[in-house]
């Protein structure tokens, strides 16, 4: 082999090591990918433990959903189950919109160009879609005031409005949320009760059980708002009028200036009295100067002054209250109790206290 053949071997090994690298270099691909950023990893307010919800994130909610500046004045947030399972997350408003009462006396209209009427007030979702903020068997007109949501795993989801409204777990749900926001309503007149035995002068001990001071006011800012609501609850919701009727306030002969309640009514009556009178009139001194009122005051009764245009359809519909019949004193004859029937029923305690004594 000549000199010239091995350089020309050498040569054609350097050509084929170039062409194995260049056959080893990689492919640059060039590819579009599309990366999804979750900006929402908050859980729905409403399906959170209420422990672990802040008043300040429940009064935001409030505000989102009800366009109202002022803060809720309670909220309601529980869990039912059973049969139907649903959460709800409800409020009751410190203020009633301006038409509320224009509104809440005129049925919904069905018919397009009607005049509007005043729409539920709960947001309506079913397995967290949501439906609709306009179903009307999720609460009674009286209650119309309340905000909120309600989710539910129980519903369809692949129906229409029309036929959800008509589904037989609405009526459930209906149920168990009056139930709640009723159950809500007593407790801030229980704290009012309570404040207003407690007084100003209180130990130290018994204050740890009294409520707080804005929990007093609860009350009486919902019944200034939404007082005549609750009456119209006494003529339509059978059901829950006995509850309905321990949450009505009236002024009295004895209580003039504060609200009265029923209960506090029938813990001052006389003894032997078996009736509840009432009369009613365009003011407390109408009512007062009658000379009706003016005779059963005169003997240490007291009369309930009815002066809301709703009272006298309210007493139509409640017969009485704790065996007590209600009694109008401007139609009906009035049988007072006499000297001798105060008498009889003083006798009766004492047999009464005497024999629990000798047993």
């Amino acid at each position: 082999m000549t000199a010239t053949d091995e350089e020309d071997d050498d040569v054609v090994d350097e050509d084929e090591e170039e062409q194995e690298k260049e056959e080893e270099k990689p492919k640059t691909v060039k590819q579009n990918v599309t990366e999804w950023e979750h900006l929402n990893d908050n859980k729905a307010i409403w399906l959170r433990k209420a422990k672990d919800v802040s008043t300040e994130e429940y009064n935001k909610f409030y505000k989102a959903i009800s366009k109202d500046w002022d803060d809720s004045l309670t909220h309601i947030h529980f869990k039912a189950e059973g049969d139907v399972e649903f959460k709800a997350l409800l409020f009751i408003p410190k203020h009633a919109p301006w038409d509320f009462y224009d509104n809440i006396q005129r049925p919904k209209p069905k018919a397009a160009g009607a005049v509007p009427g005043a729409s539920a007030g709960l947001k309506l979702y079913v397995r967290r879609v949501f439906i609709s903020d306009d179903i009307d068997e999720l609460l009674p007109r009286y209650l119309s005031f309340l905000r909120g949501v309600v989710d539910s795993d129980s519903l369809p989801l692949n129906v229409n409005r029309e036929t959800l409204q008509a589904h037989s777990s609405l009526k459930t749900i209906k149920k168990k949320v009056v139930r709640k926001a009723l159950d809500a309503i007593k407790k801030m007149a229980d704290d009012e009760v309570a404040c207003n035995a407690a007084g100003s002068d209180i130990d130290e001990d018994n204050k740890i059980n009294k409520p707080s001071m804005d929990e007093c006011k609860k009350f009486g800012i919902l019944y200034k708002e939404f007082g005549r609501a609750l009456k119209l609850g006494i003529m339509e919701d059978d059901s829950n009028r006995g509850r309905l009727a321990k949450l009505l306030r009236f002024h009295s002969s004895k209580s003039l200036d504060k609200l009265t309640s029923l209960a506090d009514y029938v813990s001052r009556v006389k003894p032997g009295q078996k009736s509840i009178y009432w009369m009613a009139g365009l003011s407390q001194q109408e009512v007062a100067l009658s000379p009706f009122a003016e005779k059963l005051v005169a003997e240490g009764f007291e009369v309930l002054y009815m002066t809301d245009v709703l009272d006298e359809y309210v007493m139509q519909q409640l017969p009485d209250f704790e065996d007590f019949k209600f009694v109008n004193i401007a139609k009906e004859d009035v049988d007072l109790p006499t000297e001798e029937s105060e008498n009889a029923e003083v006798c009766e305690r004492v047999e009464c206290i005497g024999a629990m004594m000798l047993y």
